[in-house]
């Protein structure tokens, strides 16, 4: 297949986020109450989160903050979101080509705007990777592999800033005052070692008392994780790519903390590269939980008590929490027009 084939291998029905007057009614079926009232908690709890924080912090000291921001620093953290995103596109190819899918950079990058400009109505920081999905899709990929593709990506980034915060950590006398960071890092290495290990080398091959323990389990809680597990099991044996897309995913991961420390620098905050190496992996991991729109709430009160172990204001960590939103929103914003001139 050519790399600049984005159709589908299939002819069954897809929901098509780009154009939705294409899809037949019957496959979008309404939405259930319980749903609809799922995902307006969501904005109720960042809405109640940010009060809260707003609350206990001067609204004039954050003013003074963002006031005093040096603009040359802020354009620098800025500049890495579109180089992430080249990053993220180069690992994103190599995962698609180790199945025999081939896409090529600028249409990964395209689909990467999108998924910037999408996240900032979802749940979590990577409510975007559906955008992803879809268009792994396009390119290609069965529907399967189009969401192990996308699995994998973030598994293994996310192993990667977690090693990261491990060996930063070991050495960061400050971490003492995070609490539980230690802990909360290393099972995170574990966990994260673990299920790579599972679903990349182990899988079925696993030790028969493994596997007959895993059977004891009921079957309607283990069938959506041996979906997940089959899917994923795709990428098996595939140790070349992989290993390419994990090294690359310390050089995401190291861009991403290089982003926060420049918005610290820029707001003038005394903090080194390794301070922010032990701090922003955690701060990533928490805004993935999905209980909030796109983070906000929780990344205001996790900065709060990152930077508030090194010394620094709450106003401080408000100030900079609201830069890296808003950096975001605005190159979402600028994804927005990449959706509006997909066809």
């Amino acid at each position: 297949m050519s790399e600049e084939t984005t159709q589908p291998i299939t002819d069954a029905p897809v929901a098509d986020p780009y154009h939705p007057d294409a899809t037949d009614a019957a496959a979008a079926p309404p939405r259930k109450l319980w749903q609809r009232a799922l995902g307006w908690s969501k904005w109720v709890v960042s809405a109640a989160l940010i009060a809260w924080i707003l609350t206990r912090t001067d609204l004039a000291a954050i003013g003074e903050a963002l006031k005093g921001v040096d603009p040359r620093f802020i354009a620098g953290a800025f500049l890495l979101i579109p180089l992430g995103l080249l990053i993220g596109a180069v690992r994103w190819r190599w995962l698609l080509a180790a199945n025999g899918v081939s896409a090529s950079i600028p249409f990964l990058m395209g689909s990467g705007c999108v998924a910037s400009f999408v996240r900032l109505f979802l749940p979590s920081t990577i409510g975007g990777d559906a955008v992803r999905v879809y268009d792994s899709w396009r390119a290609g990929a069965s529907k399967s592999l189009a969401f192990a593709t996308i699995g994998v990506d973030r598994l293994l980034g996310l192993f990667a800033l977690a090693l990261l915060a491990s060996g930063a950590m070991a050495f960061n006398p400050h971490v003492e005052s995070i609490p539980y960071a230690r802990w909360l890092a290393f099972a995170a290495v574990a966990g994260l070692l673990a299920l790579n290990g599972w679903i990349f080398f182990v899988g079925p091959w696993a030790p028969k008392p493994v596997l007959a323990l895993w059977r004891l389990g009921p079957a309607p809680l283990r069938r959506p994780f041996e979906k997940l597990f089959g899917a994923l099991g795709q990428f098996r044996g595939k140790h070349a790519a992989l290993i390419k897309v994990f090294v690359f995913s310390f050089a995401l991961q190291l861009n991403v903390v290089a982003f926060y420390w420049l918005i610290a620098r820029g707001l003038g905050l005394e903090i080194t590269f390794g301070q922010m190496l032990a701090a922003a992996p955690i701060a990533v991991f928490v805004m993935l939980v999905p209980i909030t729109i796109n983070g906000i709430g929780l990344r205001e009160g996790i900065w709060i008590v990152l930077l508030g172990a090194y010394g620094f204001e709450d106003a401080d960590a408000v100030a900079l929490s609201w830069i890296e939103l808003g950096l975001f929103v605005l190159f979402g914003l600028m994804g927005g027009l990449v959706y509006a001139a997909r066809k």
